[in-house]
């Protein structure tokens, strides 16, 4: 089961993302991956990181939206997930 504080950081994020809070939506996503434990949660931590980036680079932050994907793109390292294989699509348009 996931840590109860990461799991409301991430859908806080996508209501903000939702309403169009960008810089919102990306802070939440950051306190999300930084509640789970790397090793056990690494799909979701994964994929809180692209969608971080991606509101990163909505913003206009395009070095820390790549710097957000680097550590994005490390932690899929060994994942079997569908979902972040079609992560892997990044960047999408802003």
């Amino acid at each position: 089961m996931c840590p109860p504080a990461a799991t409301v950081h991430s859908r806080t994020a996508k209501v903000f993302e939702t309403l169009g809070d960008r810089a919102n939506s990306a802070r939440s996503y950051a306190a999300a991956t930084a509640s789970r434990p790397g090793t056990t949660y690494a799909r979701i931590i994964a994929l809180d990181l692209v969608a971080q980036a991606e509101q990163q680079a909505k913003q206009g932050h395009i070095e820390q939206a790549c710097t957000t994907w680097g550590r994005a793109i490390d932690t899929m390292a060994g994942v079997k997930s569908t979902r972040c294989e079609r992560s892997n699509n990044y960047p999408q348009s802003a």
